[in-house]
């Protein structure tokens, strides 16, 4: 599809693999291998972004996801184990993929990018701000607070 470019962040050793493949499709033209940045500096392209896509296949709270909602940058990501789904309201702020499900991945960015008025996109990226607000700070001392609470509470029960 020609609305669509991929850009590529981060390092590693699969870097001379991945430019072969590009390559190998000849690809040069909408696949970009970028490299690293300052977290400031992609914290800025983030949210520049239409779409954020996370295939990672183990994470722990993948702390991209709030980076990239707080940019008001909707999400792709395999629904996998601690974390994109307590980020990730599917088709609410972004989708939840099946791990390693890339017929449907490609089938799902097809659908958000042929879209000539990107309504679906428009609507998660407003739907981020939900996240925003379900983990800012005053919510989660709320959440700690009422965990302490309870736990002293129990403390003071006698068994």
């Amino acid at each position: 599809m020609p609305k669509i470019h991929l850009e590529i962040w981060g390092s590693g050793p699969e870097k001379e693999e991945l430019e072969k493949i590009i390559q190998q499709e000849d690809a040069e033209d909408y696949i970009f291998l970028k490299g690293s940045l300052d977290n400031k500096s992609m914290k800025k392209r983030l949210s520049e972004a239409q779409l954020h896509l996370l295939t990672s296949k183990n994470e722990g709270l993948p702390m991209v996801l709030f980076e990239s909602q707080l940019g008001q940058t909707p999400s792709i990501c395999y629904d996998i184990d601690y974390g994109p789904d307590a980020i990730i309201i599917n088709r609410v702020n972004g989708d939840l993929i099946a791990a390693n499900d890339t017929k449907y991945l490609a089938m799902r960015l097809e659908d958000l990018f042929k879209d000539d008025e990107q309504g679906i996109l428009r609507h998660y990226a407003f739907n981020t701000r939900a996240t925003i607000d379900k983990y800012n700070e005053s919510s989660i001392w709320l959440l700690w607070k009422n965990l302490m609470e309870q736990t002293f509470k129990h403390e003071n029960y006698n068994y």
